[in-house]
């Protein structure tokens, strides 16, 4: 299964909505997540997206009036557990039937919001913990990653947020195939204040604030993590494309697996 997760910052008219929709139709995806999506400017892509097989459609709160998140597939979503009102347009969680698992779609709010970061942090993380025994994918835009890893400096706030994911077993799906290799998902234009109102404190502007974690039953099934920067330079989008493939058996070839393997057993 091919997961892509994208913050694609509405804005710039008509070319450059179909650039997203070409490049999203380009990777192939199984479930796409988009950041800063509005129902107002994206219908046609949702469109679009329905024409090449995404069926199914699951949207934050408030669409017409705020950025959501949307989680687009070709298989089956149904809602997960009801994310708070006020959360509502920042995680939006699903559930695939067909491969009895579970995602969490997030866009954590910034520094700027310091209050409502650190309540997306406690929702995402109490679900988490749990569904730390099933399937979960949780995965988007995290706006903070471990200090002197995923940015050169320790800006970082929330980060003990990252712990409690560790503590209840998930990993970093990029870090399980690149260990600590340096990579950019979102770099400050102005090099003044590149997460909401912090200041950069001899730091490089680049910050790793895209990727996925999964439950520990799923860490042997990452088969792939990478990031796709070219849209990122090529200001389709001030974030890079996050691509995870994940080997998810659905769930009636799964059971068939087991009962070929009791068999020859």
């Amino acid at each position: 299964m091919r997961l892509v997760a994208w913050n694609i910052l509405h804005g710039g008219g008509s070319r450059r909505m179909a650039t997203i929709i070409v490049e999203l139709l380009e990777l192939q995806a199984d479930v796409i997540i988009l950041n800063e999506f509005r129902a107002t400017m994206g219908g046609q892509l949702q469109a679009v997206l329905r024409d090449h097989g995404f069926e199914f459609q699951v949207m934050g709160a408030d669409p017409a009036k705020r950025n959501v998140v949307l989680v687009t597939a070709k298989e089956r979503l149904e809602n997960g557990e009801k994310t708070p009102h006020e959360l509502g347009d920042r995680v939006v969680e699903v559930y695939l039937p067909e491969r009895d698992a579970t995602l969490i779609a997030v866009h954590i709010p910034d520094e700027s919001q310091p209050t409502r970061r650190r309540h997306a942090w406690r929702h995402v993380t109490e679900r988490a913990k749990l569904l730390a025994g099933k399937k979960c994918i949780i995965t988007g835009d995290f706006n903070t990653g471990r200090h002197k890893v995923d940015e050169s400096g320790s800006t970082f706030s929330c980060t003990t947020f990252l712990g409690k994911l560790a503590t209840d077993g998930y990993v970093d799906a990029f870090r399980v195939l690149h260990g600590a290799k340096w990579e950019e998902t979102w770099v400050a234009q102005n090099g003044a204040k590149p997460l909401g109102k912090r200041e950069l404190q001899g730091t490089s502007r680049g910050f790793r604030l895209d990727g996925g974690f999964v439950s520990g039953g799923l860490k042997g099934s990452v088969k792939g993590a990478e990031y796709g920067h070219e849209v990122r330079e090529a200001k389709v989008s001030d974030h890079s494309i996050f691509m995870l493939e994940i080997e998810i058996l659905k769930v009636g070839v799964e059971r068939k697996s087991e009962k070929t393997r009791e068999n020859s057993e």
